[in-house]
């Protein structure tokens, strides 16, 4: 395991959140400030290795009916619908379909979510770099026995983004 700056971080944060409840958390302000501090110190680490983690960016699924920004969610990968194929359901753009994705090592992600939109059921999911244009994408329920494996590619440069549109209620008079 490679030791950076960020993971040290991360790991200091939590000696001392670890070092609170040995010695006994009795809720005075200072206890709770360093415990505060703590948390944040472990997360920032923590987000910090996944924007550097690589997978970042617009990949189309293994179909090109879609595209899927990936972004740093709380420290963890998540991808949200940025593009859908013309003539397909535009309902999808904006919407979340991969989420709480952790990185496990340098190019490999796992432990999250994705949903199939078309059963509108979710799978675990591991996501993998496998160069600077293709990703692999298993999903699997339980055990990656049972999984299934494709490859998104990234996304070109001039992809437009869809936009998403929230229902507004408009107050007659108002």
């Amino acid at each position: 395991m490679r030791f950076t700056p960020n993971r040290l971080a991360g790991y200091a944060g939590f000696a001392l959140a670890v070092m609170l409840a040995i010695e006994g958390f009795d809720g005075e302000p200072h206890q709770i400030a360093v415990a505060a501090i703590s948390a944040a110190t472990a997360a920032s680490g923590e987000a910090a290795e996944a924007k550097g983690a690589g997978a970042l960016g617009v990949y189309l699924d293994h179909r090109g009916d879609g595209a899927v920004e990936f972004a740093d969610c709380g420290g963890k990968l998540c991808g949200r619908v940025v593009w859908v194929r013309q003539g397909l359901p535009a309902d999808a753009c904006g919407k979340e379909v991969i989420g709480s994705v952790a990185r496990i090592r340098e190019g490999v992600w796992d432990g999250g979510w994705i949903l199939d939109p078309e059963i509108d059921q979710k799978f675990d999911v591991e996501i993998s770099k496998l160069s600077d244009e293709e990703i692999q994408v298993l999903g699997y329920l339980g055990s990656k026995d049972l999984s299934e494996t494709f490859v998104w590619k990234k996304a070109p440069q001039g992809l437009v983004k869809c936009t998403v549109q929230r229902d507004v209620a408009l107050v007659p008079g108002k």
